[in-house]
């Protein structure tokens, strides 16, 4: 039971695989915001509802919010009641045995960008098989794609000569500099 937002001496929390309402999540960040204005929810790690021995329910909250003055991130870690009002806060992370992320060990070993190309290329294939006539609709995709690129740099080349032609053109019949000297 919770008691003036305490939580009972004596009471025993099990944690349940009960869904969190979008209500609560809003109200736990709300709490945040409330006690800290200058903060704005951006990632909610995980909510675990507990329930209590004696009746009551509290949310163990993992919370991302960016400090909007300093612009840096800072995560909470919340307990708070089903009306979202804050019981704990703390923003250094709690680690435990049984926490909810486990951290890297020494021997992590990361994969060759070979190996993550190869499991791309099954994916791409299993891809095709399902579209049929894939290969013409990229080949002409493709192919449009290739000539508007095309006809847009040689539009763009005719319009840088074009207009380099126009200045020497304008230069030349106000009658500065030579030929031979100035404009070749």
């Amino acid at each position: 039971m919770l008691w003036n937002n305490q939580k009972m001496p004596g009471e025993t929390y099990v944690q349940t695989a009960d869904a969190v309402s979008p209500a609560v999540i809003q109200s736990i960040a709300n709490s945040i915001q409330a006690m800290y204005p200058d903060v704005y929810p951006v990632q909610t790690i995980y909510i675990n509802p507990l329930a209590g021995s004696q009746g009551s329910q509290i949310y163990n909250a993992r919370m991302v919010f960016i400090n909007t003055r300093g612009y840096f991130g800072i995560q909470y870690d919340i307990q708070a009641d089903k009306s979202g009002k804050i019981l704990s806060i703390s923003e250094l992370p709690v680690t435990s045995v049984g926490d909810v992320f486990q951290p890297y060990a020494d021997e992590v070993k990361y994969s060759a960008f070979s190996d993550t190309q190869a499991v791309l290329d099954q994916q791409f294939a299993e891809l095709k098989t399902q579209v049929p006539g894939y290969q013409g609709k990229l080949d002409t995709w493709l192919e449009q794609l290739r000539s508007n690129q095309f006809a847009a740099a040689d539009s763009a080349a005719r319009d840088v000569n074009s207009s380099y032609y126009e200045s020497v053109e304008n230069v030349r019949a106000q009658g500065y500099g030579n030929d031979n000297v100035f404009l070749s």
